[in-house]
């Protein structure tokens, strides 16, 4: 069963958090104490900023990742209350989630093995001389990661794009267009 522990913090301390805890997670996987992670970050809301780490676990096993979480963002220097919550979506959704932030897993060991730049995932806006190398390596990943797995660029890439593209505007105006474009 998948649970979500949110972690309130400001996007900037989710992003250290996420990174320094990498390891143990990969730790706990190996330890069979969970079977699957993902995680995700929640900014722009003030109060409402949290990073939200998954697991697929038992209850039992639950209980001690809860507990070693809360000693890592100890050493953080981050005190909160863990409360989890069921994560519930269709399979497909969250095995979708968790692919992502394996991927994000294998991006900042790459990182921190040197092989790949820091640069690569930092923000490319407001534009300036150096924004075209994220900009560049964000776009051609999504595309990468689409192609290497067979998902055709006409017209499944396409239509991911401009549904996800509707999806923005829609959050933008407070529209939901998902649901229009789902017919």
């Amino acid at each position: 069963m998948w649970f979500e522990i949110p972690i309130p913090a400001d996007y900037e301390t989710q992003k250290v958090i996420i990174r320094q805890l990498r390891t143990w997670i990969q730790d706990l996987e190996s330890q069979r104490l969970i079977e699957g992670f993902a995680f995700n970050h929640y900014f722009g809301g003030g109060s409402q900023d949290t990073l939200r780490v998954r697991f697929d676990c038992t209850k039992e096993n639950l209980r001690q990742v809860k507990k070693e979480l809360s000693s890592k963002l100890e050493e953080l220097n981050i005190s909160c209350s863990l409360n989890e919550n069921p994560w519930e979506s269709p399979e497909h959704i969250l095995k979708a989630y968790e692919f992502g932030s394996r991927c994000a897993f294998l991006l900042f060991e790459l990182i921190e093995s040197g092989r790949f730049s820091e640069d690569y995932v930092s923000d490319f806006l407001p534009p300036t001389p150096r924004s075209e190398l994220p900009l560049s390596f964000q776009f051609h990943f999504n595309h990468g990661v689409m192609n290497s797995l067979g998902v055709p660029k006409r017209p499944n890439e396409l239509i991911i794009h401009h549904f996800a593209l509707g999806e923005s505007i829609g959050q933008l105006f407070g529209l939901n267009l998902a649901s229009a474009f789902r017919g």
